[in-house]
């Protein structure tokens, strides 16, 4: 009978240690399971995170450069209309003198009045009635109006980029088709034209 009990307590005690056993190996898959499970949701979270970063920093980038377009663009339509409004005015129809240098500075830089000063000095159409020093606009035209009898004029024909801020003005004057290339500037936050990089051809 002894025997007997003693058996039915180490049968008891064999469940009790399989149980046991189980129950551990229960919890542990359990708790793999759930860092598995909590690990994946972490690399998730960081994808979209990585990508929503990615999507600003794109989108961040793509104003930049539609702001800098429109700069630009802007920019550009302002030389253009400077352009034609030189090109409009009486300045241009024949050479000028030292009094107009506040109206020639409305469009030019100081070194393309030195420059115009300079011509107007070389030049051979200077008349004896004429200014000793000046400005030689007919530089913007290339052509001297003397001996012309028609209209002294300019009429824009078209205005086209050549580079970075210049431009090729095409251009009717004294009877003739002209290109003149110009390079335009910024003078203390005005745009003006700064020099003739070749003159009327």
């Amino acid at each position: 009978m002894a025997k007997r009990n003693l058996n039915m307590n180490l049968f008891m005690k064999r469940q009790l240690f399989t149980s046991f056993v189980l129950c551990s190996m229960a919890l542990v898959g359990v708790s793999c399971s759930g860092k598995a499970s909590q690990d994946g949701a972490d690399s998730t979270n960081q994808q979209q995170l990585d990508s929503m970063l990615a999507q600003r920093k794109a989108d961040s980038l793509a104003q930049v450069a539609m702001a800098d377009s429109v700069a630009r663009a802007e920019r550009m339509a302002a030389e253009i209309d400077l352009i034609k409004k030189l090109y409009a005015s009486p300045l241009l129809e024949m050479h000028q003198g030292l009094e107009k240098k506040k109206e020639l500075s409305a469009f030019c830089t100081p070194r393309m009045l030195d420059e115009l000063k300079a011509l107007y000095k070389k030049s051979d159409d200077i008349m004896d009635g004429d200014p000793s020093e000046g400005y030689l606009t007919e530089a913007f035209t290339g052509g001297s109006s003397n001996g012309y009898d028609g209209s002294f004029a300019c009429k824009i024909i078209s205005i086209d980029p050549s580079g970075d801020h210049s431009y090729i003005v095409t251009y009717k004057h004294l009877g003739r088709k002209r290109q003149t290339e110009l390079q335009m500037t910024t003078d203390e936050s005005e745009i003006k034209v700064d020099r003739i990089l070749k003159r009327a051809w």
